[in-house]
C-alpha cells in the first residue's frame, strides 16, 4: 500500500510553532482519514461574515492555494462555506 505525499500550509503563530504544528497535523489527519484530495481548517469571523483560512492540506497545492491561507474570505463569495455554517454539515465534493 502506497501513501500519497501531500503538502500542508498553515498560518504563523506566536513563534513557538505549537499552533501551526497542531493545525498542520490535524488538517492532514482529517484529509487523509476522509480520503480527500484537499482539506482546510477555518476561523469563522462572525462580525465580518467572513472566514480566515488557518490551515490547508492537499495532495497537489498550487500558489493560489498557498496564498489562500491566512487570508480573510467574505462568506458572500463562498456560498458552499456559508451553507456549511448555516446547516452545520461538512462540505464534501
Amino acid at each position: 500500500m502506497s501513501r500519497q505525499v501531500g503538502e500542508t500550509v498553515t498560518v504563523s503563530d506566536d513563534g513557538s510553532g505549537v499552533l501551526s504544528g497542531t493545525l498542520a497535523a490535524l488538517v492532514e489527519y482529517c484529509g487523509r482519514t476522509l480520503d480527500c484530495s484537499e482539506c482546510g481548517i477555518y476561523e469563522y469571523l462572525a462580525g465580518e461574515q467572513a472566514l480566515r483560512s488557518l490551515a490547508l492540506w492537499g495532495l497537489s497545492l498550487d500558489e493560489r492555494d498557498r496564498a489562500w491561507v491566512g487570508q480573510r474570505h467574505p462568506l458572500s463569495l463562498l456560498p458552499a462555506f456559508e451553507r456549511v455554517l448555516r446547516l452545520r454539515e461538512p462540505v464534501a465534493s
